[in-house]
């Protein structure tokens, strides 16, 4: 039997005051051999079905009347716990993948200098100024020799909305290492001592 994974959309919706919030992750293409690009979406709408029609790029007056006001009348607490969702559902990609998030509004300026709020307390993101876009990568990072040593596997840290520096990098994944790879590794060490 074959590890099989499933990269496929997922949503999550919550309401704030009477308007409908909805945070989208999904795979975009594979940018390096089973390490895919994931994007996040995020609206405030009066409707589900608005939200959904603007996601989908909808040619109807319901779409077109989100991308004017994509932030909703809430203020800023939609946009953070937006972006408490966003470091929520970041777990679910699998090792190696990136997500990134674009300003999408009609004032794409004043959403990326929102979203710029957190990049001190969140320094494992990493913000494009030029594009307007937000990147993160999930631990180990593509190109790293671990892949090829062992098999990884994915683990949710135990508080999820804080960033991976230093220490916490490891507590993302588990290495399970392929037999006879440690001996490899201790026999060279002991070979290069000796000379």
């Amino acid at each position: 039997m074959t590890y099989r994974v499933c990269r496929k959309r997922s949503t999550t919706t919550f309401k704030v005051n009477d308007q409908y919030c909805k945070v989208f992750l999904t795979p975009l293409y594979e940018y390096e051999p089973n390490h895919w690009v994931w994007k996040f979406g995020f609206a405030v709408s009066k409707s589900k079905r608005q939200l959904n029609d603007w996601y989908q790029k909808k040619k109807n007056q319901r779409s077109r009347l989100l991308h004017t006001q994509i932030t909703g009348k809430s203020g800023v607490i939609p946009i953070i716990r937006g972006f408490d969702c966003v470091l929520r559902m970041r777990w679910q990609l699998e090792p190696g993948d990136a997500v990134y998030i674009d300003s999408t509004s009609a004032r794409r300026h004043t959403q990326f200098r929102a979203f710029l709020r957190w990049l001190p307390r969140h320094p494992d993101w990493e913000a494009d100024c030029f594009n307007k876009i937000f990147w993160w990568h999930r631990p180990p990072y593509a190109g790293d020799p671990l892949y090829k040593m062992g098999k990884i596997i994915p683990v949710v840290p135990e508080d999820p909305l804080a960033p991976l520096v230093s220490e916490q990098y490891f507590q993302s994944f588990l290495f399970h290492p392929y037999p006879g790879v440690l001996e490899d590794m201790l026999q060279s060490k002991t070979e290069t001592k000796n000379q």
